[in-house]
């Protein structure tokens, strides 16, 4: 549904070694791109100090939203806030849940 409207799904790993981002993604979201980053890269710019880390970045390329939490309270979340977004050209929120913009 959200690529279907204009939105764009990716997933970074962290990981050290790439096989076991692109292993675990095959087997939970088999058409999700998984970039691979390592440890030094994106997780160390962004001072991550846990993970998952959820980030929503609105159509400027700005956080709209970010979370550290994987529940299903945090997942239809970040699905809200996407759902908004792509129904608009404006930001749909600032707030953060867990993370840090």
């Amino acid at each position: 549904e959200i690529v279907a409207r204009g939105g764009r799904v990716l997933a970074v790993s962290i990981d050290e070694e790439s096989r076991n981002a692109t292993r675990f993604a095959g087997a939970h979201a088999p058409t999700l791109p998984v970039l691979h980053d390592g440890p030094a890269g994106l997780a160390r710019l962004l001072n991550l100090q846990s993970i998952p880390f959820t980030m929503v970045l609105d159509r400027s390329g700005r956080v709209a939203y970010t979370t550290s939490a994987s529940n299903a309270a945090a997942v239809a979340k970040i699905g809200s806030v996407t759902r908004q977004l792509l129904e608009s050209s404006t930001v749909a929120s600032t707030e953060s849940e867990g993370g840090r913009p």
